[in-house]
């Protein structure tokens, strides 16, 4: 869609019932009118809605290769909202911003997959947060009972950092909430255990929560002979101690969405055999910023990395980028967060690890098709997806 003659008009409340109708955490956005339909966009995280008309699938000047590649990391519940399934029960997802269709799982990953280009040819949901159960448990049971299949679709389940807190205050209540996340795990469409892990940028209160909860998890793959699915910020420290403590070296890991340093990230690699680093939108970002890694997560005064700034320090991403060799790196999107920079602005979608992996190829100095085929065997030897995915 184009964006001449746009009109923009800042507004305080949820955004239109339509295709992707995302909110913000704290409300405000604004929307820019396009013939007769709007873009919204939300200033905080740059997710958009593209018009009347549904946009999960990409655009038609897209134009993608003839291997195949495979989205190791996106949130397909996070795309519950199209013009085909109109907003409903207002469930909560994740962090509370986004309203679900309210008609029913299948339907939604059944829809976006089928607006994906045919080398889609496999994407991995993550679900992490207990208030999503619900929503696989009903994509599962949709899968067992012949209602809902697509060879492309799989799953893990594990909790989210932010949502570790919850998670140990809801176990008190909900004592079943546990075997609900292992009947989940359980499932062979389930590939792995995660996302999880430490965030130690913002709410130090939560920490020792986070902490109990990895733990728990960790042990939880190693159990289930599954690999583990890594969020890890400003947490290397604990990050290495827990994993070191509760999961032998080579494990299959998968390090999500990294923006970290690239000592850091060296370290993990040389430590555990089986990790791969996952490659998501934001190392397209040119000038990217994070808080501080090397302060946290005290954040004590005369910190000489960050000059007492924590909050906004500059990341080398593309150290991060290059240390990481073609045999342990994998193509992620996140979907719906991150978009690649080249889509800013757009809802994120599972075909853009194409863009992805052209940003990163560029960057390595590889083939377009030699990186995506790397990626691809990473995935399998990780995640044992089948061969046949590839191309």
């Amino acid at each position: 869609m184009g964006r001449k003659q746009l009109r923009r008009d800042r507004r305080h409340h949820a955004p239109p019932a339509f295709c992707h109708s995302y909110g913000s955490a704290g409300g405000g956005g604004w929307y820019e009118t396009v013939g007769g339909g709007s873009w919204w966009q939300n200033e905080d995280w740059h997710l958009s809605s593209h018009g009347d008309s549904c946009s999960c699938g990409p655009p038609s000047w897209v134009r993608f290769p003839s291997v195949g590649f495979i989205d190791t990391h996106c949130h397909l519940e996070g795309l519950d909202s199209c013009e085909v399934m109109p907003p409903g029960d207002g469930c909560r997802g994740y962090g509370g911003w986004w309203e679900r269709s309210g008609t029913g799982a299948a339907a939604t990953v059944r829809h976006t997959l089928s607006k994906q280009p045919a080398s889609l040819r496999a994407v991995i949901s993550n679900c992490c947060d207990p208030s999503d159960f619900q929503w696989y448990e009903g994509l599962v049971t949709a899968w067992d009972t012949g209602s809902f299949r697509d060879d492309r679709f799989y799953f893990t389940v594990g909790i989210h950092p932010y949502g570790a807190s919850d998670f140990d205050t809801r176990m008190e209540d909900e004592p079943e909430l546990e075997q609900r996340m292992l009947a989940l795990a359980s499932h062979p469409r389930c590939l792995g255990v995660g996302e999880c892990g430490l965030d130690y940028c913002k709410i130090p209160e939560t920490h020792e929560a986070q902490r109990r909860v990895f733990r728990r998890l960790c042990c939880l793959a190693v159990s289930l002979q599954k690999p583990l699915v890594l969020h890890a910020r400003d947490a290397q420290k604990d990050t290495l101690e827990i994993l070191l403590a509760h999961v032998p070296l080579d494990w299959p890991i998968h390090l999500h969405g990294y923006t970290g340093e690239a000592e850091h990230v060296q370290k993990l690699l040389k430590t555990f055999s089986g990790l791969c680093v996952g490659m998501c939108g934001a190392l397209t970002i040119e000038e990217f910023h994070g808080s501080c890694s090397h302060c946290a997560p005290l954040r004590r005064p005369g910190c000489r990395f960050c000059g007492d700034e924590p909050d906004w320090v500059p990341r080398d991403t593309h150290a991060m980028l290059m240390s990481v060799p073609m045999d342990r790196l994998l193509l992620e999107t996140d979907a719906p967060f991150m978009p690649p920079t080249s889509f800013s602005g757009w809802v994120c979608q599972p075909w853009m690890a194409f863009p992805i992996a052209e940003f990163v190829a560029a960057r390595k100095g590889v083939l377009l098709e030699d990186l995506i085929e790397a990626s691809n065997r990473n995935a399998r030897h990780l995640y044992g997806i089948p061969k046949n995915t590839q191309s």
